[in-house]
């Protein structure tokens, strides 16, 4: 099946112009309109939507990663193991058979790194190798509630949080030594309070005015590469590892060991929430809320000052779930206010955001340079491919 829905991401109203008495300059104001029409019209591209072929046994779709010039989506389980398939454009899917069950799947440049229990397989470029398979001392944590996984790629390698609350560095991503013990990151006074925030450990009651829709634990702490540093968001109020996290602070670290807060205090507003977290080019993006009723989302550049995202028809929203981000744009995911559906919204720059039909708006998404990938729910998911027609901006335009 091949359905376009082409979505204007510039809706400005037209306003009807008031008379005006004869001037000889109105040949000049005549010119600078259409020139301002010409650059809006080159400035607001817009966001076609093809529906795609889901791949045979389909059974269950467990995470989805962008990958340079195609996607790859982890599913299972098969009679003996995973299977994940591989396409560039969501019609044609290519299968690599796993001989266990992968519950995440995290992108290297060196392969794809599925998450297998006690040991990662590494899917290499050549579909002809078959998977290697590279053993931790512990499972790696994956997140109750976020779903998101304890493994990290960046500072060009990848690091992994365990169960048991140990971090792992493997620089390029070749082998797994112990960078912080559990112990040693419990009695380390550099980060006093950060330490409990990895460990799993019970919730206790929460004393602050952070009330999320929903709550769960023990979860992990978003650890995403921001640049040359990694980033960890750590509740500030709460020392327990729950999800969404309540009033968060953020921490940086340079080399994955070595931790130190960028701020006393959380920057976001009293009781606020945070689902999830994403960064691009030098900005952050944080979907959560305040309270029960007021879903939001937050943009900064140094994660410290924050403003609040406009996101059209929130107000129908239950919650802000995720945010994902790649080099087409940024796309945030929510639930919809007694509705099974999800509702969606796009941008370019990660500031101005438009509403995504929801019929093509899936519970998991992955984005990179050239299309956006949403995956339905159910065995056999509807499988929807995004591309930006025109051209592109990452100016202030909200026309984006």
């Amino acid at each position: 099946m091949d359905e376009r829905i082409v979505i204007p991401t510039s809706d400005a109203p037209r306003r009807s112009r008031p008379e005006r008495r004869p001037s000889r300059f109105r040949w000049v104001f005549g010119l600078v309109a259409i020139a301002a029409v010409a650059l809006g019209v080159a400035q607001a591209p817009s966001l076609a939507w093809v529906e795609g072929e889901s791949p045979q046994r389909l059974l269950n779709s467990e995470s989805v990663v962008a990958t340079p010039g195609s996607f790859s989506l982890l599913a299972g389980p098969e009679v003996s193991g995973g299977v994940v398939w591989t396409t560039s454009d969501g019609s044609r899917w290519l299968q690599r058979p796993l001989s266990r069950i992968g519950y995440r799947v995290v992108y290297h440049p060196t392969g794809l790194f599925v998450i297998d229990g006690r040991s990662l397989a590494v899917i290499g470029p050549d579909a002809d190798d078959p998977p290697v398979a590279v053993p931790l001392p512990d499972p790696i944590r994956i997140g109750n509630g976020s779903n998101r996984p304890g493994l990290v790629s960046g500072l060009g390698g990848l690091v992994a949080q365990t169960v048991t609350g140990d971090i792992y560095f493997a620089p390029e991503a070749r082998r797994f030594e112990l960078a912080v013990g559990a112990d040693e990151w419990r009695a380390s006074a550099d980060i006093p309070g950060f330490t409990e925030t990895i460990l799993s450990v019970p919730p206790p009651r929460i004393q602050s005015r952070c009330q999320p829709v929903e709550r769960r634990a023990p979860d992990i702490v978003p650890i995403i590469e921001a640049g040359s540093e990694l980033v960890a968001f750590v509740p500030a109020s709460d020392p327990s590892t729950a999800w969404p996290m309540c009033e968060p602070v953020l921490w940086a670290s340079s080399n994955g060991v070595d931790w130190r807060p960028q701020s006393t205090e959380s920057p976001f507003p009293r009781g606020a929430y945070v689902s999830d977290v994403a960064w691009r080019d030098g900005r952050f993006v944080a979907v959560g809320g305040i309270g029960l009723d007021l879903p939001l989302a937050w943009t900064s550049t140094d994660g410290v000052a924050w403003e609040v995202i406009e996101l059209p028809g929130v107000e129908d929203t239950g919650r802000l779930l995720h945010v994902e981000r790649g080099g087409l744009g940024w796309m945030i995911i929510s639930d919809q206010r007694n509705r099974s559906e999800a509702r969606g919204w796009f941008s370019t720059n990660g500031v101005c955001f438009r509403p995504v039909p929801d019929r093509v708006v899936g519970s998991k998404v992955a984005i990179n340079d050239d299309a956006v990938l949403s995956v339905g729910r159910g065995p056999e998911p509807d499988i929807w491919v995004g591309t930006l027609g025109g051209l592109r901006s990452d100016l202030g335009w909200c026309g984006l």
